[in-house]
């Protein structure tokens, strides 16, 4: 009786696993991933500075910490408008080591004059991004427009109100 059931929750097992892997295998899309600038963001460390958030290297990062700023907001473009289908937030290189500065609530807007943002996402109690180094965390925006300028407002951090991201990814 024993060895009959153990059988039958190894195929069940086996059947949810491989329901799984197509149902997540349907839903991948190919992205390909934009090259950025920065346009606009708070510096108080020099070598920290708001430009780290896209020099295209994890071993950098942008740190922060003035709470009378909050929300922190950094304005990237792209070189032409592009639709974006979900961005990353890279971890810092040394997360482990910093815990509690990633980001919890923050917003993301997209705009062609940045003047006038459109709301394309945003997150609160978002605890995916964790106290690892040099970890990309992936989100996806639903049905956005084409836009050149992106607008990141970091609202609350995991823990006091310094914040430090190694780079953001625009994909398209």
């Amino acid at each position: 009786m024993k060895s009959m059931m153990r059988i039958m929750l190894t195929g069940l097992a086996a059947m949810t696993i491989s329901t799984s892997a197509v149902a997540q295998t349907e839903e991948k899309k190919e992205y390909t991933r934009e090259k950025i600038q920065l346009v606009d963001g708070p510096t108080n460390i020099d070598d920290e500075s708001a430009e780290m958030i896209a020099d295209g290297h994890y071993y950098t990062k942008w740190c922060y910490d003035n709470a009378s700023d909050l929300p922190y907001t950094l304005i990237v473009s792209t070189k032409e408008p592009i639709r974006l289908g979900q961005y990353g937030l890279v971890s810092a290189e040394d997360s482990y080591y910093y815990p509690g500065r990633n980001p919890l609530d923050w917003r993301v807007s997209g705009s062609n004059d940045k003047k006038s943002w459109t709301k394309l996402d945003e997150r609160k109690f978002n605890w995916t991004m964790r106290d690892e180094n040099e970890q990309e965390y992936i989100f996806k925006v639903k049905d956005a427009a084409s836009f050149r300028y992106y607008k990141f407002e970091f609202l609350k951090m995991q823990k006091d109100t310094r914040i430090q991201l190694s780079e953001i990814n625009l994909y398209k």
